[in-house]
C-alpha cells in the first residue's frame, strides 16, 4: 500500500535494481569469460607440454644410439643405392673395407647415422630431425635461422629452446638441445679445433601438433559448453533476483507469489540443467539436489537430500570444503577439482564451481555449487602421462637390449681371434711336420737315386757294362718318392677345384688311417653325392681327419669309422670310434683340437656335437646344408 501510495520512490527503487542488475550481468560475464581463457589457455600450455616431452624423448633416444655408434669408432654397414661411403670421412683409412666374399662395406660414424635415421623417422611417423652445427662438416647440415638463433643460444649457456611453427603448411613443436664434443668425437672433429666438453652442434627434433591439437580441441568445446552453462544459469538467477525485487516494490502485497513463481522458474532451470547443482546449508548438510547430480553418484534426489558433506568426500576433502565455506561466508565464489564418493563404494573426478546464497538483507544463508563429471578427462590425462612413461621404458629397455647384444658380440669375437690364433699354430704345426717328412722320406730317396745315377756316370766312364738291375732300382725309387710326393699333396689340399670329390678324399683319408695306423678305418655314404664349393668341402674333410686323427692319437680303438648321410638339402658327417672315448676334462676344457672343428664348422655355418658314446668311444657329428651362408 506504501509502495502504491509512493510512484516516484518506486521508479527509483526499480531503476536502481534495473542498474545492479545490469552491473551483475557484466560482473558475471567477465568472470566467466576469464575463466573460459584461463581454461582454455592451461589447455594449451599443457598441450604443448606434452609436444615438448615427445621431442625430448625423441631426442634422448637419438643421443643414445650416437652414443653407442661412437664407443663403437663408428660401424661399418653395406653399401647400397641409397647409402653410399660419406665424403666427409675420406682422410679415415679405413673408411671403406671389402669381406673376404667381395662385399663392400663403408664406415657410418654417429653424424651419418643420426641423418639416416632422422631420414627413415620422417618416412615412417612424420617426426623430423636434423643435426647441425654452426660449423658443419657436411654443407646440407648448414642450420636454418631458427637453429642458428637456438645454437647462438647454447653458446650462452642456454641448454633447450623451443618453439611452436608452421613447416610445409603443418604446425610442430621444435626443439633443439645442444651436442656436446665427448673423447670418442674428437676422432671426426679434432681437426675443427673442438676440445672436450665444447659444444659441437645440436639436434633439432621436430614434433607434429595436429595430432595433439585435435584433442586439446575436443577438451576447449567441453570447457565452452560447460561456461555456456555456468553463464546460462547466472544470467537466469540474476534475472529471476531482479524480477524478484522488483516485485517486491512494485506489488508488495504479491511478494510471496512472486517468490513461489522464482522459486519455480528457478526448480525447473536446475532440474533440466545437464550438470549436477547442489545446495547445502550452514550445517554442510545437502538441501537440495539436481536429478542430473543424484544420477551422477548413483542416488536418488530423496536419498540425498539431508545427506551431510563427509558421507561423500574424505577428510582431506571435507577440510577444503570448510575453508571454501569460510571464504563463502565472506561473499566469494570458488573452482576446484575434487573427487567425490558415489553409492557403489567408486569415486569420480567433478570440476566444482561454488557460490554463496545469502537472505535479503545479505547474510550467508547456503551455498549452492554447479559440479561437472570430468572423469573421462582425467583418465585420458593419465592414459597420455601412462602413453609417455611406456615410450620412455620402452627406449630403456632398447637401450639396455643393444647394450647386451654388444657385450655379446666383443665375447664372440675374442672367441673368435683365439679359435684364428690356434688354427695359425696348428697350420704351422703341420707345415714343420710336412716340412719334416719332405726332408726325412722324400728328400733321402731323392738322395739316393742321385747317388745310384753318380755311380751309373761312373761305370759309363770308366767303359764297364751297366746293369739293368741298376735302372730298375732307381725306378722304383722314383716311383716310391712320386708316391710318397703324391701322398703329402693329397694332405695339403684333399678336395680339387670342384667339392663333388668329398667322397672320394673321405675314402682316401680312411685308407690312410688304416695303411699308416694298421687299425680299421671304414666309410660309408648313404645318399646321392654331395655338392660343395671347394672351401665347404675342405673344411668338412679336414673336420674328419680332425675328429680321425684324435681317436686314433687319444682313444686307442680298434676300429674308426666315417659316414655321410645326405637327406634332402642337409649333410650330416659322423666319425666314430670305439676307444676309451673322449675324457669329461677335455669336452669342458675344448683343446686345440677340438677348437679347430669348432672353428671350422663355425665358417661354414655348421652344428658340431662331440659327445661320449654310451658304448664307449667317441661320437663326432658335423651337420650342414648344401648351400649354407659363409662367414666372412
Amino acid at each position: 500500500m506504501g509502495i502504491m501510495s509512493n510512484p516516484d520512490k518506486s521508479r527509483t527503487q526499480a531503476t536502481s535494481v534495473q542498474g545492479y542488475m545490469w552491473a551483475l550481468v557484466a560482473i558475471w560475464s567477465v568472470i566467466v569469460a576469464a575463466s573460459l581463457a584461463w581454461s582454455v589457455q592451461q589447455q594449451r600450455l599443457q598441450t604443448r607440454e606434452v609436444a615438448r616431452m615427445q621431442a625430448r624423448t625423441a631426442h634422448a633416444k637419438d643421443l643414445s644410439y650416437r652414443r653407442w655408434n661412437a664407443g663403437r669408432g663408428g660401424v661399418y654397414v653395406p653399401v647400397t643405392e641409397e647409402i653410399q661411403p660419406s665424403p666427409h670421412l675420406a682422410d679415415i683409412p679405413e673408411r671403406d673395407i671389402t669381406t673376404l666374399t667381395g662385399k663392400r662395406l663403408t664406415l657410418i660414424n654417429p653424424s651419418y647415422m643420426t641423418r639416416l635415421v632422422h631420414e627413415q623417422e620422417e618416412k615412417e611417423n612424420y617426426i623430423l630431425g636434423h643435426i647441425t652445427s654452426l660449423k658443419p662438416i657436411r654443407p646440407d647440415n648448414a642450420a636454418d635461422p631458427w637453429e642458428t638463433g637456438a645454437l647462438q643460444a647454447f653458446e650462452t649457456g642456454k641448454m633447450e629452446v623451443s618453439l611452436i611453427t608452421e613447416i610445409g603448411g603443418a604446425t610442430y613443436m621444435r626443439l633443439m638441445r645442444p651436442l656436446f664434443i665427448e673423447e670418442d668425437c674428437l676422432q671426426c672433429h679434432a681437426s675443427q679445433g673442438y676440445k672436450m666438453g665444447d659444444i659441437r652442434g645440436g639436434i633439432a627434433v621436430s614434433v607434429p601438433m595436429e595430432p595433439l591439437q585435435a584433442i586439446a580441441l575436443r577438451s576447449t568445446l567441453t570447457f565452452s559448453l560447460m561456461h555456456t552453462v555456468f553463464w546460462v544459469l547466472g544470467m537466469a538467477g540474476i534475472g529471476v533476483g531482479s524480477r524478484q525485487i522488483r516485485r517486491q516494490i512494485s506489488e508488495r502485497n504479491q511478494i510471496e507469489r512472486a517468490l513461489q513463481d522464482s522459486e519455480e522458474l528457478f526448480r525447473g532451470v536446475v532440474e533440466t540443467a545437464i550438470a549436477g547443482i547442489g545446495i547445502t546449508g550452514a550445517d554442510e548438510n545437502l538441501r537440495f539436489v539436481n536429478p542430473a547430480f543424484a544420477e551422477m553418484l548413483g542416488y536418488t534426489q530423496e536419498e540425498m537430500t539431508g545427506m551431510n558433506l563427509p558421507q561423500l568426500t574424505n577428510k582431506d576433502e571435507y577440510d577444503k570444503y570448510q575453508a571454501f565455506t569460510v571464504r563463502r561466508k565472506q561473499g566469494l565464489r570458488d573452482q576446484y577439482e575434487t573427487t567425490l564418493r558415489c553409492k557403489d563404494g567408486k569415486t569420480k573426478d567433478v570440476l566444482v564451481s561454488v557460490a554463496p546464497l545469502n537472505d535479503v538483507d545479505g547474510t550467508f544463508k547456503d551455498t549452492m555449487a554447479v559440479i561437472i563429471d570430468i572423469s573421462e578427462r582425467k583418465q585420458a590425462e593419465a592414459a597420455l602421462q601412462k602413453a609417455n612413461d611406456e615410450l620412455e621404458r620402452h627406449v630403456k629397455e632398447r637401450t639396455a637390449d643393444l647394450t647386451k647384444v654388444n657385450q655379446q658380440l666383443e665375447k664372440d669375437i675374442a672367441k673368435r681371434k683365439q679359435a684364428e690364433r690356434e688354427v695359425i699354430k696348428i697350420s704351422e704345426k703341420e707345415q714343420r711336420r710336412i716340412a719334416q717328412d719332405l726332408h726325412d722320406d722324400i728328400g733321402q730317396q731323392l738322395v739316393g737315386i742321385a747317388y745310384m745315377f753318380e755311380v751309373l756316370s761312373d761305370k759309363y766312364a770308366s767303359g764297364a757294362t751297366l746293369n739293368i738291375e741298376d735302372f730298375g732300382r732307381i725306378e722304383a725309387l722314383t716311383a716310391e718318392a712320386i708316391e710318397r710326393l703324391h701322398a703329402v699333396a693329397l694332405d695339403l689340399n684333399p678336395i680339387s677345384v670342384e667339392g663333388s670329390d668329398l667322397s672320394w678324399s673321405l675314402q682316401k683319408l680312411t685308407e690312410n688311417v688304416q695303411d699308416n695306423y694298421g687299425i680299421t678305418c671304414i666309410f660309408e655314404q648313404q645318399g646321392e653325392p654331395p655338392r660343395f664349393g671347394r672351401e665347404i668341402a675342405t673344411n668338412i674333410y679336414r673336420i674328419a681327419q680332425e675328429a680321425a686323427n684324435n681317436a686314433v692319437k687319444h682313444g686307442a680303438p680298434n676300429q674308426v669309422q666315417i659316414s655321410l648321410v645326405i637327406r634332402g638339402d642337409e649333410l650330416v658327417l659322423t666319425v666314430k670310434d670305439d676307444g676309451v672315448g673322449i675324457a669329461e676334462k677335455e669336452l669342458v676344457s675344448r683343446g686345440m683340437g677340438l677348437k679347430n672343428m669348432e672353428y671350422r664348422s663355425d665358417l661354414i655355418g655348421a652344428k658340431l656335437d662331440i659327445i661320449r658314446d654310451q658304448d664307449g668311444g667317441t661320437v663326432v657329428s658335423c651337420a650342414v646344408k648344401q648351400n649354407p651362408v659363409l662367414k666372412d
